[in-house]
């Protein structure tokens, strides 16, 4: 009976799906934390209040406390890329008004 451990030739990175998820969890997480500091700054440039800075961060962590639950119930129910595909059609044309509203204002 041979005593040496085999090495484990089957890295996680080997597996294309895994790097995909890897590498979009980290782009996804890098363009939320950037658009959160462009908010940020915009509205600190528009008011020079700090309370409305205050504000809006608290605004944006509110969803996400009342309904993680809720959307758990709905991510284990439908499919998760219907569910997908129906927020980023609903965040398409906020962000387009928005990015029109903040160019007209500047």
């Amino acid at each position: 009976m041979d005593s040496k451990a085999q090495p484990i030739s089957d890295s996680v990175f080997s597996h294309p799906g895994y790097v995909h998820l890897t590498v979009s969890r980290v782009v996804t997480a890098l363009a939320t934390q950037a658009m959160t500091i462009a908010l940020g700054w915009l509205i600190y440039d528009l008011t020079q209040s700090a309370f409305a800075l205050g504000f809006v961060g608290f605004c944006q962590f509110l969803p996400r406390f009342f309904l993680t639950l809720i959307v758990g119930q709905i991510a284990d129910h439908f499919d998760r890329r219907i569910i997908v595909l129906i927020c980023q059609a609903l965040q398409a044309p906020l962000r387009s008004f928005w990015r029109l509203r903040c160019s007209r204002a500047g």
